[in-house]
C-alpha cells in the first residue's frame, strides 16, 4: 500500500511511482503456501524475498504493473530490496482479463464466488490514506496513527488472501501470450515522446477561445448561458426558445444545425459546436501523465477487450480524433505556438477544432529519431471472409479490388464504374457493419452516423442484397452459434467455419478456440428456449461475462453474429500481437499499439517501411490464405 501528493488515476503508474513524494505503508506477501506475512518501512528486508529473487524466482501480483514500478522505484534504491527482471512478474489480473473476467480484484472475486472477498470497508481507509491529511508550507503530514496503519496492514494482507485464491481458480498465460505480456510491459516501459511545449501552447489557445466564447454566449442568451460548456443550461434556454432538443451533445447540435434557425440559436449552437469538444481535456491529461524525461508512459492496457485487444489508458490515444495532413499539422502548429486564439482562427479554423485534430501530432520522434507505422487495412471484414470462406470476396482483396465500391454495385444493382461517392460510402458501411448479422435499423443508425440518410425500405434492401451476396458469412453465422449451443449442451467439442473454430466445455466455462490456439471464455453457459417471429421454440445461448455497456459483470444473451465478431476480432488481434512479437525481434521499438496499428521509434537513417510493413502483413501458418494487407508511413509525429 501507498501514498503520494499525485493523483495515481490522473498521473498513471509510471509518474506515480518515481515521484520524490510517494512513499510505501506496507507491503504483503507470502511464499508458496506459507503464512501471509507484513513489511513495513524501517524493517529489515525479508530474507525469504532476497533468496527467491536471487534464485530468479517469480513473483504474482493482481495488476503486477503497478507492483513492478513501485519495487523498482522506492523499494530497490530507498530500502534496499533486490532488483528484479519484467521476466520474474507474472500477473494475475493478465491472466483472469484473459480468463474472461472483469479486471477489478473485487469484481473478479465475485465473479468466481470465492469465499474469500475483498475488504469493502478496508478500501475507503486506503483511499484516504493513499493522499496527505495537510499539505502546507510546513509539509505534509500524513494519516499516520496507529490505528489507521494497523487497519491498512489488515486490508493489505486480505488483498492478498483474495489474489492469492484467484491465482487458483485461473489458467495461466499460454507461453505464446506470456511472450505478448511482456512485449507489452516493454513497450509501456518505453513510452513515447510528448511535444510538452505544443501542449502547453494549445492550452493557452483553448483557454482564450473559450473564454471569448463563453463571453459571446452569455451575450447572446442574455445571462442565461454562460460557458459552452453547461450543456443543462443551453438545452433550457434552446428550449426556452422553442427548439426541442433533448441535449446538446455533438450529433444533435450538427442536426440542428442543418435547420433554418433564429440568429441567436444558431450562433448558440455553433459557439458550442466549436469550443466544446470534451478530446481538448486530454491537453491536461497528458502534461499529468508525461514522466520528467518528456516521455508518457503506461498508455496501453494488455487484454482491454475480452477479444483480447488493447485498450487505452490515461490520455486514451485509441480515441484521438483523425488529425491533419503532415503539411497541415505544421503550420497550424507554428501557429498555436504563438499563443494566439485570434490567429488560428483566421489562419485555420476555429481554435478548439485545431487543437483537437492536433492531439496525435503532440506525439513525437526525439530528434535524430522518427516515428514509423503501419496499420492493417479493413482487417476486420478480410478475417470475416477468410474465417467464412467467401472466395469471391478474399479473391477480391488479395487483388487489391475496391471492395467497397463492389458492394455498392450489388446494392444498386450497376456496374462497379459507375457507383458515384456516397453509394461507395453505402458499400463500406454494409462491408465494414453488415458482417455481424446487423439488422436495418442498426444499418440506418450507423449511414446517418456518416452522414448519408437512408428510409426504412432502402435499409432492408441493402441489407437483404448484402446476405445475398454473401452466404458463406451469413451461414457462418448459424454455425457459429449451432456450434456454441451443442457444445454447452452435449460437453462435447464441436467444430464451426470449416473447422477453424472449435467450442468445447470446461470447468463450467464455454471456450472458443481460436485459428491461433488461444481461446475466448463464455462463463456459466446455458440455453434456454426462446419463441421466434414465426412462432416457433428455438435454443438460445446465454453466458456470463462482463457487459460491454455497464462494464459490470452479468448474464447475457449472445448469438450467431456476436459469436462470430468475437471471434472475428480475437483473429485480427491475434495478426496483430505476432505482428508486435515478429517486429520486437528484429529490433524495431515499438512504443504504440492503436486499434490495428503499431507505431514504432527508430532512427532516422533506419526507417525502411517496406522491411516494417512486411513484417505486419507476414501471415502465420494457421492463416494461410487470409489477404491481409497493411499501409504505413514515416513522420517525425504521430498520425493517421
Amino acid at each position: 500500500e501507498t501514498r503520494s501528493t499525485l493523483d495515481l488515476k490522473k498521473c498513471g503508474a509510471y509518474r506515480y511511482a518515481i515521484d520524490s513524494s510517494t512513499g510505501v505503508w506496507c507491503a504483503a506477501w507470502c511464499l508458496g503456501e506459507h503464512e501471509i506475512r507484513v513489511w513495513e518501512p524501517g524493517e529489515p528486508v525479508p530474507e525469504d524475498i532476497v533468496l527467491h529473487a536471487e534464485s530468479g524466482g517469480s513473483f504474482s501480483a493482481w495488476n503486477t504493473q503497478f507492483e513492478r514500478l513501485i519495487w523498482k522505484h522506492v523499494l530497490v534504491p530507498r530500502y534496499g530490496w533486490p532488483e528484479l527482471g519484467v521476466g520474474q512478474w507474472r500477473c494475475t489480473q493478465a491472466e483472469a482479463m484473459a480468463f474472461g473476467l472483469p479486471a477489478s480484484l473485487e469484481d473478479a472475486a465475485k465473479a468466481l464466488g470465492l469465499v474469500v472477498q475483498k475488504d469493502t470497508k478496508g478500501k475507503n481507509l486506503m483511499l484516504r490514506m493513499s493522499r496527505p491529511r495537510k499539505k502546507d508550507e510546513n509539509g505534509t503530514t500524513w494519516w499516520d496513527d496507529p490505528e489507521r496503519v494497523d487497519g491498512l496492514k489488515d486490508y493489505c494482507r486480505q488483498d492478498l488472501k483474495v489474489e492469492r485464491s484467484i491465482a487458483e481458480k485461473i489458467p495461466r498465460l499460454p507461453e505464446q501470450e506470456r511472450q505478448v505480456w511482456l512485449l507489452d510491459q516493454r513497450i509501456n516501459d518505453r513510452g513515447i515522446c510528448l511535444d510538452q511545449n505544443l501542449v502547453k501552447a494549445s492550452l493557452a489557445v483553448v483557454e482564450q477561445s473559450r473564454a471569448s466564447a463563453n463571453k459571446k454566449m452569455h451575450q447572446i442568451t442574455a445571462g442565461s448561458v454562460g460557458s459552452v460548456t453547461n450543456a443543462p443550461a443551453l438545452t433550457e434556454w434552446l428550449n426556452h426558445r422553442g427548439i426541442e432538443c433533448d441535449g446538446v451533445a455533438k450529433e444533435s447540435v450538427s442536426h440542428l444545425l442543418e435547420k433554418e434557425l433564429p440568429v441567436d440559436v444558431e450562433g448558440a449552437l455553433k459557439l458550442r459546436a466549436g469550443n466544446a469538444l470534451s478530446s481538448t481535456a486530454k491537453l491536461g491529461a497528458m502534461l499529468e501523465a508525461c514522466c520528467p524525461d518528456g516521455r508518457i508512459r503506461g498508455l496501453l492496457k494488455y487484454h482491454g477487450a475480452s477479444t483480447g485487444r488493447w485498450s487505452g489508458k490515461l490520455v486514451q490515444p485509441q480515441n484521438f480524433p483523425r488529425g491533419m495532413p503532415d503539411l497541415c499539422t505544421v503550420q497550424a502548429s507554428r501557429t498555436v505556438m504563438l499563443k494566439n486564439a485570434s490567429l488560428v482562427d483566421i489562419l485555420h479554423g476555429p481554435p478548439v477544432e485545431v487543437i483537437s485534430s492536433l492531439l496525435r501530432a503532440m506525439f513525437h520522434a526525439p530528434e535524430g529519431r522518427t516515428l514509423i507505422a503501419a496499420d492493417y487495412s479493413s482487417i476486420e471484414a478480410r478475417v470475416l471472409a477468410w474465417l467464412a470462406g467467401e472466395k469471391s470476396l478474399v479473391k477480391a482483396f488479395a487483388q487489391g479490388e475496391d471492395v467497397y465500391m463492389l458492394m455498392a454495385s450489388v446494392i444498386y444493382g450497376i456496374q462497379a464504374k459507375r457507383v458515384s461517392r456516397m453509394q461507395r460510402q453505402i458499400g463500406k458501411t454494409a462491408v465494414l457493419g453488415c458482417g455481424y448479422s446487423m439488422g436495418h435499423e442498426r444499418f440506418r443508425d450507423q449511414c446517418a452516423q456518416a452522414g448519408i440518410i437512408i428510409d426504412e425500405g432502402q435499409a432492408r434492401l441493402i441489407i437483404k442484397n448484402y446476405r445475398k451476396n454473401n452466404p458463406g458469412i451469413t451461414r457462418l453465422w448459424k454455425s457459429m452459434e449451432e456450434a456454441a449451443i451443442s457444445a454447452v449442451q452435449s460437453g462435447e467439442a464441436v467444430y464451426a467455419a470449416r473447422g477453424r473454430i472449435r467450442f468445447e466445455m470446461k470447468d463450467k466455462v464455454l471456450r472458443m478456440i481460436l485459428p491461433s490456439g488461444r481461446a475466448l471464455h463464455y462463463h456459466s453457459p446455458r440455453t434456454i428456449e426462446v419463441e421466434t417471429p414465426w412462432n416457433e421454440l428455438t435454443p438460445a445461448l446465454l453466458h456470463h461475462g462482463v457487459n460491454t455497456v455497464t462494464r459490470k459483470w452479468s448474464e447475457q444473451r449472445t448469438y450467431g453474429g456476436r459469436l462470430t465478431e468475437n471471434a472475428v476480432q480475437a483473429i485480427a488481434r491475434d495478426f496483430l500481437a505476432e505482428a508486435m512479437l515478429r517486429l520486437d525481434s528484429r529490433g524495431w521499438e515499438i512504443v504504440l499499439s492503436v486499434h490495428d496499428e503499431l507505431v514504432a521509434e527508430c532512427d532516422e537513417e533506419f526507417a525502411d517501411l517496406d522491411a516494417f510493413t512486411s513484417l505486419m502483413e507476414a501471415a502465420p501458418k494457421w492463416a494461410k490464405g487470409c489477404p491481409i494487407e497493411a499501409e504505413g508511413w514515416i513522420s517525425g509525429r504521430y498520425r493517421k
